[in-house]
């Protein structure tokens, strides 16, 4: 029988088999030199990813597969982490939110962050409220960053359900926070709020200065 790491051992050979160097360069250069790449862009990622989803162990959510893939030096394997957590988002259990905060903490960037932010953690505090208040609490005061960004925007696809009172609660909290990630992440969280409710997004911007121009840029750039 098949096992995860003979799945993951054949990924890393496919990967190695696609990589491309003219494009390992550009794509390291793009994320500032911090992650090594094969060189594989998305639409050629996604035939990798629905080849190796043909495996009949990855049709459901495997916590082992995406912690091997989390390890390896490429940032793609990454992606496909990501991809297959995606595919497999409804079998998000509450104890999972353990392992999805270690690939938030781990190999951090923009890039992993906010899908596991949007997607997996947004999944889960949605549809599992006591979750969503255990971790919540936990990361009340916390000053890790990527974990900071997480909160601002895990409820990116909430729409008319998203807890507009927490929201602006959060965003106040940090909003002396000088980082690029924090000041953009709370914007980004305003303006797709907007799409539900633009009136309330614009008062909460007018009536607090103390909101980084960024913030506030980002919050009424549709509007």
């Amino acid at each position: 029988m098949t096992t995860i790491e003979q799945i993951v051992d054949k990924l890393r050979e496919t990967c190695a088999e696609n990589s491309r160097k003219d494009q390992s360069e550009a794509m390291s250069a793009y994320m500032k030199h911090q992650f090594l790449f094969y060189g594989i862009k998305s639409p050629e990622r996604k035939v990798i990813h629905k080849q190796i989803h043909e495996q009949q162990l990855l049709k459901k959510l495997q916590k082992e597969y995406v912690m091997l893939l989390w390890k390896e030096p490429q940032r793609e394997m990454q992606y496909l982490a990501m991809d297959h957590i995606i595919k497999n988002v409804k079998d998000l259990q509450p104890e999972d939110i353990t392992w999805i905060e270690t690939c938030i903490l781990t190999k951090s960037w923009w890039d992993t962050v906010d899908l596991l932010a949007s997607h997996a953690v947004g999944h889960l505090f949605k549809k599992f409220t006591q979750t969503r208040m255990d971790w919540l609490s936990k990361w009340e005061n916390t000053d890790e960053l990527w974990i900071i960004r997480t909160m601002l925007i895990f409820q990116l696809k909430y729409r008319i359900n998203t807890d507009f009172e927490w929201l602006t609660k959060t965003i106040l909290k940090y909003s002396s926070h000088q980082n690029f990630f924090i000041k953009k992440g709370a914007g980004w969280a305003l303006r797709e709020y907007a799409k539900t409710n633009r009136l309330a997004v614009i008062e909460f911007v007018h009536s607090h200065n103390e909101l980084s121009n960024l913030t506030k840029k980002e919050a009424l750039k549709n509007l």
